[in-house]
């Protein structure tokens, strides 16, 4: 209702000063007679709130479990990948062998490195909540 081209007139007429110091006139704003639907139209409108107000909850709950559902398997899937590529030899070290802290910023590649050994740059992290993401 505020929205329509009639209420923002009735808020005009109740209205007085001059451009940029235009105040609403409080006595004649409250007194401006509102129509109401019929008593029982209301209580379809509320009812009708309430029915839409219980979907969005539901909704919100199955969006939550969805994304604990997504999260527990992409770390089910993470863990089995480690299992299987210890099973395969993968080397196991220590993070801050692998991580080269120096190279952040930089445009060398990282298969340059000569050592032959495998080089995560900090810029390949990144936080998600208290967990790190490569």
């Amino acid at each position: 209702m505020c929205r329509t081209a009639a209420f923002v007139q009735e808020c005009k007429r109740a209205s007085e000063g001059t451009t940029n110091r235009v105040r609403l006139q409080e006595d004649k704003f409250l007194a401006r007679e509102t129509p109401l639907p019929p008593l029982a139209e209301q209580r379809r409108v509320v009812a009708r709130i309430e029915e839409l107000a219980a979907q969005i909850q539901e909704a919100r709950t199955l969006r939550h479990q969805a994304t604990e559902e997504a999260e527990a398997l992409v770390a089910n899937q993470i863990k089995a990948l480690f299992e299987r590529g210890q099973k395969s030899g993968w080397r196991i070290g220590r993070l801050g062998d692998y991580v080269v802290g120096d190279c952040y910023g930089s445009s060398e590649k990282t298969h340059d490195d000569s050592s032959g050994t495998p080089v995560l740059r900090m810029g390949t992290f990144r936080t998600v909540g208290w967990t790190c993401a490569i």
